[in-house]
């Protein structure tokens, strides 16, 4: 008698601990192209040991929960990419494990692959300007298993959003089925940026744009460009001809003073010889003696 309560009691005992044991929470995909990755939140809850998970999944149109995964990882998340398929239909749960102790299990997530998994963003591999023209080189988007994503998406498309740099808010787009696109009728000896992004109208889905890159284009340059040119550097060697002149000072000449007027100073001269020389004389001398003593 005693024996069956004290079974009866440890069965309520393990039945309340395995309640204490609460399952994860927040259980959430994150599916880039075909890379499926499920997340999940568990807080520790009063022991210091490692808690352990178990994920299990099925088909959508399946009843019984017959695949089991991740068992007994210790990290909160689990790659299912090797194990849903892109045209699939599932349903996922996981429960946390402890010392011999399993949670319920959380609660079920519904995933699609074709209708919730995200493009990932493309890349650019290449920009190069040429003559009117720039040509830009992207690299194709890949599955896990480094395959291109438009064999599972046949109307996958690239965009690319491009402007002239001094003018980012007039952009203009162009769509290419290739990965290999060139932008035509652009202007030569002109700065352009761009970026891309891939979509799928069929699926409903758009990538991120990539960073903006920027190259220059080439060509010969308009008659009115190279006019203005050749006018701007004949202004500026005027110029500086000018001003070269104007800063140079001249040189100033010696005066010359004749040798017939060379001589002893003014006080030593007798100006006038009343009665000794003819008017006429008197008065030539009078004004060469003025004209020197002006020089």
């Amino acid at each position: 008698m005693q024996t069956g309560r004290l079974a009866a009691l440890a069965a309520v005992f393990s039945l309340s601990a395995c309640v204490w044991l609460q399952p994860p929470s927040e259980v959430r995909m994150e599916a880039i192209n075909t890379r499926y990755t499920l997340h999940w939140h568990w807080t520790p809850q009063g022991h210091t040991h490692t808690t352990c998970f178990t994920v299990q999944y099925k088909y959508s149109h399946q009843r019984v929960w017959n695949r089991s995964v991740c068992e007994g990882v210790c990290v909160q998340s689990c790659d299912l990419s090797t194990r849903l398929h892109f045209s699939g239909s599932y349903w996922l749960r996981v429960r946390a494990e402890y010392g011999g102790q399993r949670s319920n299990w959380s609660h079920h997530l519904k995933f699609t692959p074709e209708e919730d998994t995200l493009l990932g963003q493309p890349s650019i591999l290449e920009v190069q300007g040429g003559v009117s023209t720039v040509t830009v080189r992207m690299g194709e988007l890949l599955t896990h298993e480094g395959e291109a994503m438009s064999h599972l998406m046949a109307d996958l498309t690239c965009r690319v959003q491009y402007w002239e740099k001094c003018t980012p808010e007039q952009w203009s787009e162009e769509d290419s089925d290739i990965p290999l696109l060139t932008l035509r009728d652009l202007k030569p000896h002109t700065e352009y940026c761009l970026r891309v992004c891939v979509f799928s109208s069929n699926y409903d889905k758009t990538s991120n744009y990539t960073h903006a890159q920027c190259t220059q284009t080439h060509g010969r340059r308009p008659v009115w460009q190279v006019t203005v040119g050749v006018c701007l550097v004949v202004c500026v060697l005027v110029l500086l001809t000018l001003t070269h002149l104007l800063r140079k000072k001249p040189k100033k000449s010696p005066k010359y003073t004749p040798s017939s007027l060379q001589g002893p100073p003014l006080s030593h001269l007798s100006l006038l010889h009343v009665g000794l020389e003819p008017c006429s004389q008197v008065a030539v001398e009078t004004l060469v003696t003025v004209a020197w003593w002006r020089c």
